[in-house]
């Protein structure tokens, strides 16, 4: 139906064509001859005459102008050339597009799960580092920190011995004169000999005796009756 009406559309444009032509060229000739006819008389030779056959020249006006059109062949069937044909989809049926949008929803949500699940194992993954970074840090912190502790009181220990055997030294310097001249008068009372002079040695046998004892804070003399108020007055 599509190409019989524009065959008949080309036909009409072609008649229109040349009704136009025709109409046009007699819009012409009247004008020429309106401005030779400005008279009342007009004077003319009876001898020249020629007789204008208007529908000959009709028919040879349409035989040009159907000359000039393009002609129209069988294959083209009506259709003019430069003219692309319409391609027209068939839309789908609703239940199709049913069909297609729940297939499109499904796909969405299976999209969905696989990203959330993800997501979880990441989350988890990263929770289990840190834990185990954290983990380590804390025993490696708690490692550091006993052992600079330890080392602390060690140090302590070490500072506090050395002070007591500072104490110890000093308290032995002290009591080695009182230690020796209450020897020296031991001596002299149990073997009637005077060794004053010699106290240096007496001295050296004290701190020899003294060094070579544990460490301790009480010492036990044994003397006589008749010597303790001596010892005991000199202790």
């Amino acid at each position: 139906m599509l190409r019989r009406l524009s065959r008949r559309l080309l036909i009409s444009y072609v008649n229109w064509r040349i009704l136009l032509r025709l109409l046009f060229q007699e819009a012409e000739v009247t004008r020429s001859l309106s401005n030779v006819i400005k008279a009342y008389t007009v004077y003319y030779d009876k001898s020249i005459t020629k007789t204008i056959d208007s529908h000959e020249n009709w028919k040879e006006k349409e035989m040009l102008a159907r000359k000039s059109m393009p002609a129209v062949t069988d294959k083209t069937e009506g259709f003019v050339s430069g003219l692309d044909a319409v391609q027209v989809k068939e839309l789908p049926s609703e239940e199709e597009q049913k069909e297609e949008s729940g297939q499109l929803i499904e796909n969405a949500k299976k999209e969905a799960k696989q990203i959330l699940e993800q997501a979880k194992q990441e989350a988890l993954q990263s929770r289990k580092e840190i834990y185990e970074e954290a983990k380590k840090k804390g025993y490696e912190d708690g490692i550091a920190s006993g052992v600079q502790k330890l080392q602390e009181k060690t140090e302590e220990a070490d500072n506090k011995l050395v002070q007591l055997q500072k104490d110890y030294e000093a308290m032995v310097k002290e009591l080695e004169p009182q230690i020796a001249e209450i020897i020296a008068e031991l001596v002299e009372n149990v073997t009637g000999i005077f060794i004053e002079d010699r106290k240096d040695v007496i001295v050296y046998l004290v701190e020899k005796a003294l060094k070579n004892q544990e460490r301790c804070n009480d010492f036990t003399i044994r003397v006589s009756k008749e010597d303790y108020d001596f010892v005991s007055r000199n202790k």
